[in-house]
Protein backbone atom coordinates (compact mmCIF):
# COMPACT_ATOMS: atom_id res chain seq x y z
CA UNK A 1 0.00 0.00 0.00
CA UNK A 2 1.40 3.50 -1.05
CA UNK A 3 2.35 5.59 1.82
CA UNK A 4 -0.07 8.69 2.48
CA UNK A 5 0.16 11.76 3.32
CA UNK A 6 -0.96 12.87 7.12
CA UNK A 7 -2.20 16.19 7.57
CA UNK A 8 -3.95 18.05 10.79
CA UNK A 9 -6.87 19.91 10.00
CA UNK A 10 -8.79 22.66 11.63
CA UNK A 11 -12.89 22.72 10.80
CA UNK A 12 -13.55 26.38 10.37
CA UNK A 13 -16.72 28.57 9.49
CA UNK A 14 -16.58 29.59 6.03
CA UNK A 15 -15.94 33.26 6.60
CA UNK A 16 -15.22 36.57 4.31
CA UNK A 17 -12.24 37.76 2.52
CA UNK A 18 -11.09 39.74 4.97
CA UNK A 19 -10.76 36.68 7.77
CA UNK A 20 -9.39 34.37 5.23
CA UNK A 21 -6.27 36.18 5.04
CA UNK A 22 -6.41 36.72 8.75
CA UNK A 23 -5.98 32.87 8.76
CA UNK A 24 -3.10 32.90 6.38
CA UNK A 25 -1.33 35.43 8.24
CA UNK A 26 -1.48 32.75 11.30
CA UNK A 27 0.07 30.56 9.03
CA UNK A 28 -2.60 28.45 8.04
CA UNK A 29 -4.13 27.71 4.80
CA UNK A 30 -8.16 27.56 4.28
CA UNK A 31 -9.01 24.37 2.28
CA UNK A 32 -12.48 22.30 2.04
CA UNK A 33 -12.69 18.68 1.91
CA UNK A 34 -15.93 17.45 -0.79
CA UNK A 35 -17.42 13.98 -2.09
CA UNK A 36 -19.69 11.58 -3.21
CA UNK A 37 -20.93 11.03 0.59
CA UNK A 38 -20.14 14.09 2.75
CA UNK A 39 -21.30 17.72 2.72
CA UNK A 40 -18.24 20.15 1.91
CA UNK A 41 -16.15 20.83 5.24
CA UNK A 42 -14.03 23.92 5.60
CA UNK A 43 -10.83 23.12 7.31
CA UNK A 44 -7.39 24.70 8.02
CA UNK A 45 -4.05 23.35 7.38
CA UNK A 46 -0.96 23.90 8.87
CA UNK A 47 1.24 26.30 6.08
CA UNK A 48 5.01 24.69 6.72
CA UNK A 49 3.17 21.71 6.94
CA UNK A 50 1.44 21.40 3.61
CA UNK A 51 4.75 23.50 2.78
CA UNK A 52 7.29 20.62 3.29
CA UNK A 53 4.77 17.75 1.93
CA UNK A 54 4.35 19.33 -1.75
CA UNK A 55 8.27 20.28 -1.30
CA UNK A 56 9.61 16.87 -0.77
CA UNK A 57 6.73 14.66 -2.59
CA UNK A 58 4.92 16.61 -4.98
CA UNK A 59 1.05 17.60 -4.48
CA UNK A 60 0.17 13.53 -6.10
CA UNK A 61 -0.64 10.87 -3.62
CA UNK A 62 -2.91 9.86 -0.90
CA UNK A 63 -3.81 12.54 1.77
CA UNK A 64 -5.36 11.59 5.09
CA UNK A 65 -6.56 14.07 6.95
CA UNK A 66 -6.87 13.96 10.59
CA UNK A 67 -10.26 16.20 11.03
CA UNK A 68 -10.58 18.20 14.86
CA UNK A 69 -13.01 16.53 16.55
CA UNK A 70 -11.70 13.26 15.78
CA UNK A 71 -12.57 12.13 12.57
CA UNK A 72 -9.93 10.52 9.78
CA UNK A 73 -10.85 11.08 5.87
CA UNK A 74 -9.31 9.70 2.76
CA UNK A 75 -8.40 12.05 0.14
CA UNK A 76 -6.64 13.38 -2.51
CA UNK A 77 -5.34 17.07 -3.42
CA UNK A 78 -7.55 17.95 -6.46
CA UNK A 79 -6.81 21.78 -6.86
CA UNK A 80 -3.85 24.26 -5.31
CA UNK A 81 -5.04 27.78 -5.90
CA UNK A 82 -1.37 30.36 -5.66
CA UNK A 83 -0.61 33.85 -6.13
CA UNK A 84 0.18 34.59 -9.67
CA UNK A 85 3.51 36.54 -8.83
CA UNK A 86 5.08 34.69 -5.55
CA UNK A 87 2.70 31.36 -6.20
CA UNK A 88 2.52 31.50 -2.37
CA UNK A 89 -0.04 28.64 -1.57
CA UNK A 90 -3.75 30.42 -0.43
CA UNK A 91 -6.07 27.54 -0.70
CA UNK A 92 -6.61 23.96 -1.45
CA UNK A 93 -9.31 21.43 -2.32
CA UNK A 94 -9.26 18.09 -1.45
CA UNK A 95 -11.53 15.42 -2.31
CA UNK A 96 -12.57 12.38 -0.28
CA UNK A 97 -12.04 8.97 -2.02
CA UNK A 98 -13.57 5.73 -1.06
CA UNK A 99 -10.63 2.68 -0.34
CA UNK A 100 -12.26 -0.35 -2.26
CA UNK A 101 -13.06 1.72 -5.65
CA UNK A 102 -10.73 2.62 -8.45
CA UNK A 103 -9.82 6.14 -8.76
CA UNK A 104 -8.03 8.47 -11.90
CA UNK A 105 -5.52 11.10 -10.95
CA UNK A 106 -2.53 12.92 -12.52
CA UNK A 107 0.66 12.07 -11.30
CA UNK A 108 3.87 13.75 -12.27
CA UNK A 109 6.64 11.92 -14.01
CA UNK A 110 10.04 12.74 -12.01
CA UNK A 111 13.68 11.83 -14.39
CA UNK A 112 16.47 10.72 -12.74
CA UNK A 113 20.26 9.46 -13.73
CA UNK A 114 20.63 12.47 -16.46
CA UNK A 115 24.38 13.68 -14.86
CA UNK A 116 25.86 12.09 -17.30
CA UNK A 117 23.89 12.85 -20.52
CA UNK A 118 24.61 16.87 -19.15
CA UNK A 119 28.18 16.06 -19.07
CA UNK A 120 27.84 14.84 -22.82
CA UNK A 121 26.29 17.97 -23.21
CA UNK A 122 23.49 16.07 -24.24
CA UNK A 123 20.03 18.40 -24.33
CA UNK A 124 17.13 17.13 -22.62
CA UNK A 125 13.55 17.82 -24.23
CA UNK A 126 10.63 17.39 -21.95
CA UNK A 127 7.50 16.36 -23.50
CA UNK A 128 5.30 14.86 -21.29
CA UNK A 129 5.54 15.93 -17.15
CA UNK A 130 2.19 14.14 -16.27
CA UNK A 131 0.09 11.03 -16.79
CA UNK A 132 -2.96 9.77 -16.21
CA UNK A 133 -3.47 6.72 -14.01
CA UNK A 134 -6.06 4.42 -12.75
CA UNK A 135 -5.76 2.69 -9.96
CA UNK A 136 -7.01 1.62 -5.98
CA UNK A 137 -6.53 4.70 -3.49
CA UNK A 138 -3.96 2.35 -1.41
CA UNK A 139 -1.75 1.99 -4.92
CA UNK A 140 -1.69 5.32 -6.05
CA UNK A 141 1.92 6.32 -6.13
CA UNK A 142 3.15 10.10 -5.69
CA UNK A 143 4.97 10.15 -8.91
CA UNK A 144 6.74 7.84 -11.61
CA UNK A 145 10.15 7.78 -11.55
CA UNK A 146 12.04 7.41 -15.01
CA UNK A 147 15.50 6.84 -14.62
CA UNK A 148 17.59 7.53 -17.82
CA UNK A 149 21.21 6.85 -16.26
CA UNK A 150 21.64 4.23 -19.13
CA UNK A 151 20.16 6.16 -22.20
CA UNK A 152 21.95 7.60 -25.14
CA UNK A 153 22.42 10.98 -27.13
CA UNK A 154 19.19 10.25 -29.49
CA UNK A 155 16.81 7.78 -27.52
CA UNK A 156 13.41 8.92 -26.97
CA UNK A 157 11.27 7.69 -24.55
CA UNK A 158 7.67 6.89 -24.73
CA UNK A 159 4.75 6.93 -21.92
CA UNK A 160 4.46 2.84 -23.21
CA UNK A 161 8.26 2.56 -21.67
CA UNK A 162 7.71 3.98 -18.23
CA UNK A 163 7.62 1.21 -14.92
CA UNK A 164 4.49 1.22 -13.25
CA UNK A 165 3.57 -0.19 -9.35
CA UNK A 166 1.55 -2.80 -9.33
CA UNK A 167 -1.99 -1.98 -9.76
CA UNK A 168 -1.59 0.41 -11.61
CA UNK A 169 -2.53 1.29 -15.15
CA UNK A 170 -2.20 4.61 -17.06
CA UNK A 171 -4.57 5.88 -19.05
CA UNK A 172 -2.36 8.40 -21.22
CA UNK A 173 -1.84 6.87 -25.09
CA UNK A 174 1.49 4.86 -24.67
CA UNK A 175 2.78 6.27 -27.59
CA UNK A 176 3.01 9.20 -26.16
CA UNK A 177 6.82 10.90 -26.18
CA UNK A 178 7.97 12.03 -22.60
CA UNK A 179 11.53 13.01 -23.22
CA UNK A 180 13.80 13.09 -26.41
CA UNK A 181 17.74 13.40 -25.94
CA UNK A 182 19.66 15.00 -28.46
CA UNK A 183 22.99 16.81 -29.07
CA UNK A 184 23.33 20.27 -27.81
CA UNK A 185 22.58 23.07 -30.71
CA UNK A 186 25.30 24.37 -32.52
CA UNK A 187 25.71 27.70 -34.23
CA UNK A 188 27.96 27.86 -37.16
CA UNK A 189 28.96 31.39 -37.63
CA UNK A 190 29.56 31.73 -40.90
CA UNK A 191 32.73 34.19 -42.13
CA UNK A 192 32.13 37.29 -43.99
CA UNK A 193 34.21 39.80 -45.39
CA UNK A 194 35.84 42.20 -43.10
CA UNK A 195 34.26 45.88 -43.86
CA UNK A 196 35.59 47.77 -46.58
CA UNK A 197 37.48 44.40 -48.10
CA UNK A 198 36.93 44.27 -51.65
CA UNK A 199 36.68 40.91 -52.79
CA UNK A 200 38.19 40.89 -56.74
CA UNK A 201 37.00 38.46 -59.37
CA UNK A 202 39.06 37.59 -61.92
CA UNK A 203 37.95 36.98 -65.61
CA UNK A 204 39.20 34.68 -67.59
CA UNK A 205 40.34 35.63 -71.40
CA UNK A 206 38.70 33.88 -74.14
Amino acid sequence: MAKSNVLECQKREVSSKGNLNKLRRQGLIPGVVYGRDISPVAVSVNYNDIFKIFRDRGTGGLYRLNLQGGDSVMALVRDVQKTPVTKEIIHIDFMKVVMGEVLTSLVPVIVTGEEDLIKQKAIIQIGLKEVDIECLPGDLPDSLTLDISDREIGDKVTVGELELPEGVRVLTDPETMVLVISYADKTVEEETPEDGEVVEKTETEG
